[in-house]
């Protein structure tokens, strides 16, 4: 969670895909034809400070989408963002202290009008405010419009983090919080596209948890779970961050990465097992946690096929796994 409205990124330099500004325009559009007035924006707090995410075109309006204030600028948004509260000024000549409010003294705006934007979790997001150079008297029709149109915006802005949940459910495993296969496949095609531009080897290792329906079996699917997140854990633990890694299935594991062609696997597997170990020391259920492995360098992009890639490592791994069982 932000810790402020100003750790926001800019949605003007980088929009959500799931957010479409064309909307918000005919809002604004909209608010200064009915409102007849010279200026309106949407505005949005983040690293910049208070920025136009969405402006009127009216000549009037000196402040086109894309500039910001300060955060330090006692703007009338600025108001509303901290009081999470509607503000209607009918004229700053006669209400309050705008001294130091630049719209007022430099651009002349005497009227402002505006509610807060919000995230679904009640957080502010910015204001939609609509502003004058003439005292104004609106009717409470006209405000609830505003309101009206708040809930509008509201609502784009609880979509777009539910299209967000949505597809972060879709590509991490809720048990472990890492990549499920359908992430590792994404985050593998970029991965992959990087080591064809550069011409670099691609490292693929496969996993398998020995024993895992055993402690099911015995222990219950606690303790399974358990084991499954200790190992998930371990090998986060022990390669680079830049390094993806994924739970492809119920106890099966992979992680890729860009290294040198001599990589030499035991490194890992060693790092790993003594990491898991040490995760599960105090639960007695799980006694010697280990797993198998298949492990290889891809070397030319003619071997860049993540699905053959996979094929590969996991048939390696299982004769890991059948070696372990003879020996």
């Amino acid at each position: 969670m932000l810790q402020s409205p100003y750790d926001q990124e800019s949605y003007f330099d980088n929009l959500p895909e799931s957010l479409s500004l064309g909307k918000w325009q005919v809002t604004i559009n909209l608010i200064t034809q009915l409102f007849d007035a010279p200026a309106a924006w949407i505005v949005q707090a983040n690293k910049k400070g208070l920025e136009a995410l969405v402006a009127s075109t009216e000549k009037q309006n000196n402040w086109p989408a894309g500039s910001a204030f300060d955060k330090k600028e006692e703007i009338y948004c600025k108001k509303v963002m901290e009081s999470k509260q509607q503000l209607y000024v009918k004229n700053a000549d006669k209400e309050g202290d705008w001294d130091n409010n630049p719209e007022y003294i430099q651009e002349g705006f005497t009227s402002y009008l505006g509610v807060p934007l919000q995230w679904p979790d009640g957080e502010v997001f910015g204001t939609l405010c609509v502003l004058d150079k003439k005292e104004t008297h609106y009717s409470k029709e006209f405000i609830e419009l505003m309101w009206q149109l708040k809930y509008v915006i509201d609502a784009d802005l609880q979509n777009m983090v539910l299209i967000k949940k949505l597809k972060e459910q879709s590509t991490i495993d809720e048990l472990t919080n890492i990549a499920n296969r359908r992430g590792f496949i994404k985050a593998a095609d970029s991965l992959i596209s990087h080591a064809i531009r550069n011409k670099e080897c691609l490292s693929l290792m496969y996993f398998d948890i020995n024993d895992l329906k055993l402690v099911n079996d015995t222990y219950g699917h606690k303790a399974g779970d358990f084991l499954i997140q200790s190992f998930a854990s371990a090998i986060s633990d022990s390669i680079r961050k830049e390094d993806i890694i994924a739970r492809i299935g119920g106890d099966e594991f992979c992680f890729m990465g860009i290294y040198q062609s001599d990589f030499v696997d035991k490194d890992i597997v060693a790092r790993i097992q003594e990491r898991l170990e040490l995760l599960t020391l105090e639960d007695k259920r799980i006694q010697k946690p280990s797993f198998s492995t298949g492990y290889k360098v891809f070397k030319s992009s003619i071997e860049f096929n993540i699905d053959k890639m996979l094929s590969e490592t996991d048939s390696l791994m299982y004769e890991n796994k059948k070696m372990r069982k003879t020996s």
